[in-house]
């Protein structure tokens, strides 16, 4: 278990890049891109359920590397940097392929040609970053289970897209991955 002290060179370097690169996306973007973006589709109790425990556990992954101090000079620094940069990139990319989408269709083109959930996918895979840098478990971790619970969400927000889009969405789905290559 990593201590849980405050210092200079611990993990709130990531948690601060990652929330300024999310307020700055959202700054640019047009606001109905925002709303969109955080509209969230008509889920079941068992889901809403899910969906607040997940934030919880969401923002205390963000959080906790602040008390966590970075592993500087050594491999799991360098790796975890590099995932982490790698990641908030296309992060950033999915939400501007998402931007660039009338809100009429669906969003199909860009990273979403490899994974119908770029957006959760590279935030996941950045946050697994944090945790490399870090060497915490406790940050990977709770990201998997983050990650696992949010798998109800993904598909309250399927449900919400084939009863929009239809059978555009459905031959999508049968074309694109739900997240990442099988899985």
């Amino acid at each position: 278990m990593p201590e849980f002290q405050l210092g200079l060179f611990n993990g709130w370097w990531f948690s601060a890049a990652y929330v300024a690169i999310n307020i700055l996306v959202i700054a640019a973007v047009p606001r109905d891109v925002v709303k969109r973006l955080t509209t969230n589709p008509v889920k079941t109790s068992s889901e809403k359920l899910s969906s607040k425990i997940e934030m919880i556990l969401f923002f205390g992954v963000v959080i906790y590397p602040i008390f966590v101090s970075m592993k500087l000079g050594t491999a799991w620094f360098w790796s975890g940097l590099f995932v982490f940069i790698a990641a908030m990139t296309a992060y950033v990319i999915s939400i501007l392929n998402f931007a660039a989408t009338p809100k009429d269709q669906p969003v199909v083109k860009g990273l979403f040609r490899i994974s119908r959930n770029p957006i959760h996918v590279t935030s996941f895979v950045a946050l697994v970053g944090v945790g490399i840098a870090t060497a915490s478990w406790v940050i990977i971790l709770v990201n998997i289970i983050v990650q696992i619970m949010m798998h109800k969400t993904t598909l309250a927000e399927e449900r919400f897209c084939l009863e929009k889009y239809g059978d555009s969405y459905r031959e999508y789905m049968g074309k694109v991955p739900r997240y990442f290559l099988f899985f």
